[in-house]
């Protein structure tokens, strides 16, 4: 999300005042970050919107998301460049007494803005705080390079600082707590006295991790920890499911077992800007006699602290990992996709007529909408189902599935379609995305679905691609398409093609667009060994006159007349309009026209 001008500001920021420097990151960050700030604060507002169901709080989450994960940030620089009394005094701190006077204990958060500040605050009050931590192996940029550096440094650094808090040190305040705890303990050995070993910076997740927390804990240390973070991605099998917003996930509860078997207290923790000034603050101890029960604990109180500051969390963008439910983070975030849409065929340019001219009658949408909720349900494992439509749109298709209980997430490169969608029912999640580079992790839905998509991608196949790759094993790739009988109507197009070729040697759609689509369907069904299923769904008559059609060739209404060249349009109506007139008769006499949607499914593999 930052780069090389954003960390100069970083540094520039670090050698002000606390306040000013938060007030400097502040207001530059958006000016600083442009199409691709933008871009991720849609990301954000339809993953805050999607999970907490509030427009307000997922705009508040899309403006504040790069904020706050800048001033997180500084934070980092300062903790690696400031004394610590300067960082202390930079910090106002609430909830303190929720703090023990000595360990064993835990401290745990959700990826909320201010953590490097609580393990000053922590030390300051003579506890020996540990992070659980997994540096990366290789950051993908130099700025985040440099910015986990810092990181480090200020780790390792404290650990062999002094603690700055009155009265016992660190060193006898955690011997007494290790002896607490030995005493309360029966089953364990004395443990080793903390002034024999250095407390360790951060413990990384995997082999041997729970055994350093284990010792870490025994001589009365404090536990830092995330609790919002895949277990797969941090090697812990010990997870449980639980919900959060009534959305579930899976997260790890090692820790939490840890502190049940100390009789720690599980302190959560959240961090937020007030003032331009970092405030900690600490809440009550969560209550639990099990880990499902202290873990629900956790999730209550920050459930709490998400609504109040959604900017301030930084999992907006994990959500793949996060939540099976909602799969909505972009893989890779590089390049803003503005770059790389230019020349996409959006159907902005039509996003205000676009309802109007290709809605389905009631009675058609309703058996449409049954028709792919059954191939839906048919396949799924999860309630409720998880959907993926590529070329969302306006949601015609989408949203009758999400008010029949379908949980749809969509991908689109039209932001006003988008706004069309979204004016309908705000609680689609919507990526801005290209169709052939999905920002999803692999299988994580039930079904993608294409409904007038993929006639105009330039690579069918490759959309198709990727879209099996979001779809689990068993799931279902489903392709709606419209077909219309002979009509005048396709008489009068036929023409438009020929008049077309005829003044500008150009070929609109020279072959049938769907029947590009078809092909490229089953093509990429038989090479991945899925099973095809065709089901007509619905039939209807749609009415028109000459001079509608005539009306909407004019306007270049639909994609099949977006390749007629400007130059070329006001010699094609002239020499059109009569020739219509003549097949017709009359331009306002009544056209009828039969259409039929039809619903074809390509089950995958197992």
């Amino acid at each position: 999300m930052f780069g090389t001008r954003d960390l100069l500001t970083r540094l520039a920021a670090a050698a002000m005042t606390s306040r000013a420097g938060y007030r400097l990151t502040r207001r530059l960050t958006p000016r600083i970050s442009g199409d691709r700030r933008r871009w991720i604060g849609s990301q954000v507002e339809a993953a805050a919107l999607g999970l907490l169901g509030d427009p307000a709080l997922a705009a508040a989450a899309g403006a504040r998301f790069a904020i706050e994960m800048a001033c997180d940030d500084l934070d980092a620089v300062t903790a690696a460049w400031w004394p610590e009394p300067r960082r202390l005094a930079s910090v106002k701190v609430e909830g303190g007494e929720h703090l023990p006077a000595r360990g064993p204990a835990v401290v745990v958060s959700f990826h909320v803005s201010g953590g490097f500040r609580v393990f000053d605050v922590l030390r300051a009050r003579g506890l020996a705080p540990t992070f659980l931590w997994a540096p990366p192996r290789e950051a993908p940029s130099r700025y985040l390079g440099t910015i986990q550096r810092l990181r480090l440094r200020h780790l390792r650094r404290s650990a062999a600082e002094p603690s700055l808090a009155s009265g016992a040190s660190r060193a006898s305040r955690a011997s007494s707590a290790s002896s607490a705890s030995s005493a309360s303990s029966a089953s364990r050995a004395s443990p080793a006295s903390p002034a024999s070993s250095a407390v360790p910076p951060f413990v990384s997740p995997g082999p041997g991790a729970r055994e350093q927390l284990d010792r870490h804990l025994d001589r009365g240390g404090v536990v830092v920890a995330l609790l919002d973070v895949s277990p797969a991605s941090l090697d812990l099998r010990d997870h449980t499911a639980c919900r959060l917003f009534a959305r579930p996930l899976e997260l790890p509860v090692g820790l939490l077992r840890l502190a049940l078997r100390y009789g720690a207290p599980v302190i959560p923790y959240a961090g937020r800007l007030e003032d331009d000034r970092r405030v900690i603050r600490f809440h009550p101890h969560a209550r639990g006699e099990s880990v499902e029960t202290l873990l629900s604990s956790v999730l209550a109180t920050f459930e709490d602290v998400i609504r109040v500051e959604p900017g301030a969390w930084q999992a907006w963008l994990e959500l793949d990992t996060l939540f099976p439910a909602i799969p909505g983070a972009p893989a890779a975030l590089a390049t803003p996709p503005e770059d790389r849409t230019r020349h996409v065929k959006s159907f902005d340019r039509v996003a205000d007529c676009y309802d109007a001219t290709r809605a389905l009658p009631p009675e058609a949408q309703s058996a449409v909408t049954t028709g792919i909720l059954r191939a839906v349900r048919d396949v799924s494992r999860e309630t409720p189902p998880r959907v993926l439509e590529i070329g969302i749109g306006t949601g015609r298709i989408a949203v009758p599935l999400a008010e029949a209980g379908v949980h749809v997430v969509g991908i689109d490169v039209a932001r006003a379609m988008i706004a069309r969608l979204h004016a309908k029912r705000r609680d689609v999640p919507v990526a801005l995305a290209l169709a052939g580079e999905l920002p999803f992790r692999a299988h994580v839905f039930d079904a993608a679905l294409f409904v007038h998509i993929l006639h105009l991608v330039d690579d069918p196949i490759a959309v198709l691609r990727a879209a099996s790759r979001a779809v689990r094993p068993g799931g279902v790739l489903l392709y709606g398409r419209t077909a219309y009988s002979e009509s005048p109507r396709r008489r009068i197009l036929a023409r438009v093609r020929e008049l077309v070729h005829e003044l500008a040697g150009v070929d609109v759609a020279a072959r049938e667009p769907h029947a590009v689509a078809d092909a490229a369907f089953r093509e990429h069904a038989l090479a991945v060994g899925a099973r095809l299923e065709e089901t007509p769904l619905a039939r209807w008559q749609e009415h028109g006159t000459g001079r509608d059609a005539l009306e909407a060739i004019a306007k270049r209404t639909h994609s099949n007349t977006w390749g007629i060249p400007d130059a070329i349009l006001p010699e094609l109506m002239q020499r059109l309009t009569p020739w219509t007139e003549q097949v017709l008769g009359d331009l306002d006499r009544p056209m009828e026209n039969e259409g039929a949607f039809t619903l074809v499914a390509a089950r995958l593999p197992e």
